[in-house]
């Protein structure tokens, strides 16, 4: 079973969280470790103002990498149009892609990462990005205008969060990265100690040690 950072599901997740912290616990192996909500520090185009912290649905750590899960519990048929960028809803609604939002966290992670001292900076750190759909599944894709928007691998539907929960996972690109043990131990006492901070706590300071 996966270790997962909190142990149970906070009472703060909505629906979709809730099933896809029941995934992890329920499909992942104890190679892999995850922390659910995390803040992390953001990176502000400003230097002169504090970058706005983010807080990816769930990180998981594997042995090819970090992999950020953006969840969306939305149903198919409340979408109308949907593109690589934009959703848009029957209540006349607007969303940002979660792919969009997905590879904006782990590009800021991947970045994060690198401006580490030790064996976090020396090397990359794969970084992979998904976002899941529990409620959408792939027979919903089938005759929906807005399908192509939600295919690809990147896409985690409603049949891969059972057990091919980890199969899926493994195929996200870039395919074939690994990460070393000092990494994957740098990696889990970095976000291991976010995790128990107070939310009112200053997360750059974490990642500048």
């Amino acid at each position: 079973m996966a270790r997962l950072y909190p142990p149970a599901c906070p009472a703060t997740a909505n629906a979709g969280e809730r099933v896809l912290f029941a995934a992890a616990a329920a499909f992942l192996d104890a190679t892999w470790t995850g922390w659910f909500q995390a803040a992390l520090p953001g990176r502000g185009a400003n230097p002169r103002r504090a970058a706005t912290p983010f807080h990816a649905d769930l990180i998981l750590l594997g042995a090819a990498g970090l992999t950020v899960v953006e969840v969306k519990g939305w149903r198919a048929a409340s979408i109308t149009e949907a593109d690589d960028s934009r959703v848009a809803f029957r209540n006349g609604a607007r969303a940002q892609h979660p792919l969009v939002q997905a590879y904006r966290y782990a590009a800021t992670l991947a970045a994060l990462l690198r401006a580490q001292p030790g064996v976090l900076g020396r090397a990359p750190v794969p970084v992979h990005y998904a976002a899941a759909l529990p409620y959408v599944r792939a027979a919903d894709l089938a005759d929906a205008s807005w399908a192509p928007a939600f295919r690809g691998d990147r896409l985690l539907l409603a049949e891969d969060l059972g057990p091919p929960f980890a199969a899926a996972l493994d195929r996200l690109p870039p395919i074939g990265g690994t990460v070393t043990p000092a990494q994957h131990a740098a990696l889990t006492h970095l976000f291991t100690r976010a995790a128990h901070l107070a939310p009112a706590a200053h997360w750059p300071p974490l990642f500048e040690e």
